[in-house]
């Protein structure tokens, strides 16, 4: 026989949980729990009534099946468990042995033992060992429970793990001592752990989540902590985490963060900030900002990561060399403004500390990327006329992709350079188009000095002596295409 005294006991515990400010922060401006008309249905094994001139009351025991169900059918919830008790307006048992029981009856409904419920056209899933919702008071509040949304529109699953969950409204709960994970197994590979957790599902399918005190956990090992994280669960602070081992590297850990997410702030529009924190036990540890903007005027890039190296690295060539620069690492920047109708300006900066940074940490890059430019490049354009100012030095004094150095292998200086342009100008009556070309320039030769396979190349290639070549040069060019130049070079 099912004691009841356990089970008042049992109450007494969760009501003392429950006046523990279940809704703080939290405005709830409406009833939620109990639907404005409608009926619950109860089956069980074995239903026992225990009336009382206050107070109704019904214990069940044995695969018990409750459907609390709305006239509007939006509040509809079914409830599953062991064991439970119902609590009820003191009156008439008419309806309770029909095994109908109207809503407005119902002062509280306690179920434990491998309690299930579903509620919200199934979006929403709970699982938990003890279980009580007071009808009086909008409260609920689940034990050792498990909470199944969803996120990305509703297409992937999300389960959270809580200690304490407490049920604030039709889509809300605040859960404490929590795991989050997309995997349904008690003790996931990878989580997100939380002191505490608000959980808000949204209309589009995503869930809005609101923590404290998170830690990103392998099983149960924590390895990362970050104070709070407010935004869609999908979007959690951590973008990426790359394990593994390279034999000149060690064991690697690699990973991207959200930096306003780390700061629990909304995103400016616009702005795109990722935090780089990488560990490598060969190597040494890294640390890297990249940010891209979209604000007013101006959009672009910046992209920045430093590295306390040390040991022995293997460039792209398979040559492996000792590291001779222990602080190593790159800026760059690219960034473009449209100053008014006519003047555009753009910009480059690229800073890298050694020749061989990028061949050994951003191969990728190495194969890929653009020439590496420090520049400032001005046009004014109206109509079919412009005008250009562009200057460009380089601070790297080396180059750093590998289909430049298997190419012409030096860099070019401009400072400066002026064009002059002109298309499709009508002269005489339009009995003439004229377009003209002129720039003015002043360029320096910046050679690679050391042998490419020194410096990551793949393939066997030749390399140049140490120099440079400074000359001025006026060109124009006439619309038939022929060409006059003159310059005058310095050795």
């Amino acid at each position: 026989m099912f004691d009841l005294r356990i089970i008042l006991l049992s109450l007494l515990l969760v009501g003392s949980a429950i006046g523990q400010s279940p809704t703080e922060n939290v405005n709830v401006t409406e009833t939620w729990l109990r639907p404005k008309s409608g009926f619950v249905t109860v089956t069980a094994d074995l239903v026992e009534l225990l009336p009382n001139k206050d107070e109704n009351t019904v214990t069940i025991i044995g695969n018990i099946n409750l459907a609390v169900q709305s006239t509007s059918g939006i509040d509809d919830m079914q409830m599953t468990a062991t064991r439970g008790v119902l609590f009820l307006t003191a009156g008439s048992v008419r309806d309770i042995a029909s095994g109908k029981v109207d809503v407005s009856d119902i002062h509280g409904i306690y179920l434990e033992g491998n309690v299930v419920i579903t509620a919200n056209k199934g979006t929403s899933l709970i699982r938990a060992t003890q279980v009580y919702y007071d009808f009086d008071t909008d409260k609920a509040i689940m034990l050792e429970a498990v909470l199944r949304t969803y996120i990305k529109s509703g297409r992937v699953p999300l389960f959270i793990r809580a200690n304490q969950l407490r049920q604030v409204s039709t889509k809300e709960w605040i859960a404490e001592d929590v795991r989050a994970s997309t995997s349904s197994f008690a003790t996931p590979d990878l989580a997100v752990g939380a002191s505490k957790m608000t959980i808000s599902q949204q209309d589009d399918g995503n869930t809005h989540v609101k923590s404290e005190h998170n830690t990103l956990r392998l099983g149960d090992v924590p390895i990362m902590y970050w104070p709070k994280y407010e935004g869609n669960a999908g979007k959690i602070p951590l973008k990426r985490v790359k394990f593994g081992f390279k034999k000149t590297f060690g064991a690697t850990i690699e990973t991207k963060w959200d930096i306003y997410s780390l700061m629990g702030k909304q995103t400016p529009k616009g702005l795109d900030v990722d935090l780089l924190l990488d560990g490598f036990t060969e190597r040494g540890a890294g640390i890297g900002l990249d940010l891209n903007y979209n604000i007013a005027k101006s959009s672009g890039l910046f992209n920045s990561y430093f590295l306390a190296d040390s040991n022995v690295q293997k460039t792209m060539s398979g040559i492996k060399i000792p590291v001779i620069h222990s602080n190593r690492g790159y800026v760059l920047w690219e960034n473009k403004t449209k100053l008014d109708k006519y003047w555009s300006l753009q910009a480059q900066l690229s800073y890298i500390s050694d020749p061989t940074f990028m061949s050994v940490w951003r191969r990728g890059d190495y194969r890929n990327h653009l020439e590496y430019q420090t520049n400032l490049y001005v046009k004014y354009q109206k109509e079919n006329g412009a005008f250009t100012s562009y200057l460009s030095n380089d601070l790297n004094q080396f180059i750093s992709t590998s289909w430049l150095l298997a190419s012409r292998q030096y860099k070019v200086d401009k400072t400066p350079e002026f064009g002059l342009f002109l298309y499709g100008e009508k002269l005489f009556n339009n009995s003439i188009t004229w377009s003209t070309e002129t720039k003015i320039m002043r360029e320096r030769m910046v050679f690679q000095s050391g042998t490419p396979n020194e410096l990551g190349l793949r393939r066997k290639a030749f390399g140049f002596a140490n120099g440079s070549w400074d000359f001025w040069e006026i060109y124009a060019v006439p619309n038939d295409g022929s060409a006059c130049s003159w310059q005058r070079p310095r050795f």
